[in-house]
């Protein structure tokens, strides 16, 4: 079992086992330890190294592909210790929670998508107490973009993300460049359209009934 190639045999492991994804739970599925099945993980360059490769290789020929932007909490409710851990919105349950937040991008072809690059993202509360400068959500999500393009210079690319990512700064930056984007907003949100302010909702609304 496992008779692969070491870089993907961490990835394998995680695809097969059931439960929780720790290293000692893996290792059950192939009789080794957890310290045996940690060693098999290997750093972010390599996987994303390799990743690239493969969206190359699956997506070649496609004249339009899609740049996913994603976001995701894991959960540590009792990490006040874990460095990089700060309190999130957790909209499943409607609370803050004690996460790290990882913003994930994958490019698509609207059947497979492959990961090609992440980032985590932190709370205020750590960002207000540190001099350093850490990347925004509007940085992450740029950063993913341009993998996307040099990967896929004469592709069509079409941004899609979530409510996170429904800000001026990244829509005017993707204008700017020429890049189309979808995303999600909520109902109040005010756009201007035919020189007119006007919420989404209203104008859905009569674009729709009138």
């Amino acid at each position: 079992m496992l008779n692969i190639s070491t870089i993907i045999k961490y990835p394998w492991l995680m695809m097969l086992s059931t439960g929780k994804r720790s290293f000692e739970n893996m290792g059950r599925l192939i009789k080794k330890s957890g310290d045996t099945v940690s060693r098999l993980l290997r750093s972010a360059s390599i996987s994303f190294h390799c990743s690239r490769d493969l969206c190359i290789s699956m997506f070649q020929g496609k004249k339009k592909l899609f740049i996913i932007i994603d976001d995701t909490l894991i959960k540590k409710i009792y990490s006040q210790f874990m460095q990089g851990s700060g309190m999130f919105y957790d909209s499943k349950i409607g609370k803050r929670i004690m996460a790290f937040r990882l913003v994930i991008g994958m490019i698509s072809d609207g059947k497979i998508s492959i990961p090609i690059g992440c980032a985590y993202l932190f709370s205020a509360e750590l960002t207000n107490q540190l001099e350093t400068k850490f990347k925004t959500k509007e940085d992450i999500s740029q950063y993913l973009v341009k993998i996307s393009k040099k990967l896929f210079p004469e592709v069509k690319m079409i941004v899609l993300g979530d409510v996170l990512y429904a800000t001026v700064k990244f829509l005017t930056w993707c204008k700017n460049n020429d890049i189309p984007a979808e995303v999600r907003m909520h109902s109040n949100r005010v756009v201007e359209f035919e020189n007119e302010k006007i919420s989404l909702k209203k104008l859905a609304f009569e674009r729709v009934f009138l």
